[in-house]
């Protein structure tokens, strides 16, 4: 449903040595982290936030957007699996022309 509504989830993966899963299937990568990138949580707010170019034209022309979350395992955590999800954020949002 939220995807749906314009959401989207980032998800950090690292290989697993063995290529099996906690629960014996086969899988080539574990999740460690995930992210999530929304309009929902800000439909109908009144959002005056822009950023000006050198030349004085603006970059925001797509809708505002929210990070509801940011987890990362706690195995993994102080490794830079947060600031990655963060910056894959950060490019998408600027790609969509957030403000």
């Amino acid at each position: 449903e939220r995807k749906r509504e314009g959401s989207q989830v980032f998800l950090a993966k690292i290989a697993k040595p063995d290529g099996v899963n906690e629960t014996g299937m086969v899988a080539d990568s574990l999740v460690v982290g995930a992210a999530e990138l929304s309009p929902i949580e800000l439909q109908g707010a009144i959002v005056e936030s822009q950023s000006i170019n050198n030349d004085n034209t603006t970059n925001c022309t797509g809708q505002p957007l929210y990070i509801t979350d940011v987890v990362t395992s706690s195995e993994f955590r102080r490794r830079g699996v947060g600031s990655a999800l963060m910056n894959a954020m950060e490019m998408t949002a600027w790609e969509m022309g957030a403000p």
